[in-house]
């Protein structure tokens, strides 16, 4: 600490990280002849070990000065380093700055971040149940990169009255994603890094906030805007496309009553746009009889909006050892089927024919715990 209004933070770390990347493509030729099971003893040999080293260097100082009258100045710089494999390191130098001004009642922040991260993740939104893998930057897959520029402010009146919203984009260059027209084959002797398709994109949105505190009850309503679209030369013809997990408009509403001194009710409601995937067009048979799927674009379909509704009480006590918290409530209180994938599967009335089924997991479910802290 140089001064009171000037401090001066540094530091370093080193992850060291093995990965064992398995990817495992199931067909009807997995299946025993004469019974619907899996041979499990078959998908086990299609799973080797393969061993991927990822150690990471990271080093970082930062300066946060205090201009007076509730300003501040924060920057800071971020190195970072990766040992990929024998062949190959990368480095980067991060910069991030920011200007933050508070008062009693107002709230402003602007800020700019570099980020480069060393993980990838691959995420296939096709048919079938999400697939994600974990895999770490290497000679072939080069580090993740953005840009993140964002600017919020919040208001809070004497009433109990509070509003707020912040602004954002983001820069993304080298992100990776599953190749089309099948599964990851990772296995040994198979140059499977290659075959990874790297592409650009960017996001932008906002954010906003209403809390209101009426005696014992506070509401809370928040809005989110937000866009996100990906570019692969290797996907989709070369053409934009929104990527998977982007909602466009969510909307949340809370409300909390405090019952008594040690006990409050929650109710929290959620709706948001549903998620992109990638719907198909068609389905053609081949000469030995299986389907084979055909799409004319990447994630060119919404499932159906998701809402959801959660309630519960809360009741506190405290001792001279700590609190305690006692929670009962109910997940998905009116049972929405809230679809989270879709399948190829075979007509229930003809065998013979295929059709396309969306799935929900978490039905309507009781919640109960207990918490203590000391």
């Amino acid at each position: 600490m140089p001064s009171n209004t000037h401090t001066i933070k540094f530091g370093a770390g080193l992850q060291k990280r093995s990965f064992f990347p398995k990817v495992t493509n199931l067909n009807e030729t997995n299946f025993k002849p004469g019974i619907n099971n899996i041979d499990f003893e078959t998908v086990r040999n299609y799973a080797k070990d393969i061993n991927i080293k990822g150690d990471e260097l990271n080093a970082f100082i930062e300066d946060d000065i205090d201009l007076g009258d509730g300003v501040r100045v924060n920057g800071g710089i971020n190195y970072s380093m990766i040992f990929a494999d024998k062949n190959s390191r990368y480095s980067s130098l991060q910069p991030r700055f920011a200007l933050l001004a508070n008062s009693d009642n107002l709230h402003f922040k602007i800020g700019v971040t570099r980020m480069q991260q060393y993980l990838h993740l691959l995420t296939n939104n096709g048919l079938g149940l999400p697939t994600d893998v974990w895999l770490p930057t290497n000679s072939n897959l080069p580090p993740q990169k953005s840009w993140i520029f964002n600017t919020s402010f919040g208001y809070k009146l004497n009433n109990g009255f509070k509003f707020g919203t912040e602004v954002y984009y983001k820069k993304f260059d080298d992100i990776s994603s599953f190749k089309e027209g099948g599964g990851l084959d990772i296995s040994e002797g198979i140059d499977w890094q290659s075959s990874i398709p790297i592409g650009n994109g960017y996001a932008y949105g906002f954010e906003t906030f209403v809390e209101k505190v009426l005696g014992n009850t506070l509401f809370s309503v928040n809005y989110t805007y937000s866009i996100s679209d990906r570019t692969y030369a290797d996907l989709n013809n070369g053409l934009k496309f929104p990527f998977s997990l982007n909602r466009s408009h969510s909307f949340k509403v809370s409300f909390t009553h405090r019952l008594s001194q040690f006990s409050e009710f929650l109710l929290n409601w959620s709706y948001s746009t549903g998620n992109y995937y990638s719907k198909p067009e068609n389905i053609t048979i081949d000469n030995s009889g299986r389907p084979t799927v055909v799409y004319f674009s990447k994630n060119n379909a919404l499932f159906p909006a998701f809402h959801r509704l959660d309630i519960g009480f809360g009741f506190y006590n405290s001792f001279k050892w700590g609190k305690a918290k006692f929670f009962l409530g109910l997940y998905n209180a009116y049972n929405r089927n809230n679809p989270f994938y879709t399948e190829l599967v075979k007509n229930n009335q003809n065998q013979a024919l295929y059709e396309f089924r969306q799935y929900s997991l978490l039905p309507i479910l009781p919640t109960i715990s207990y918490s203590v802290s000391f």
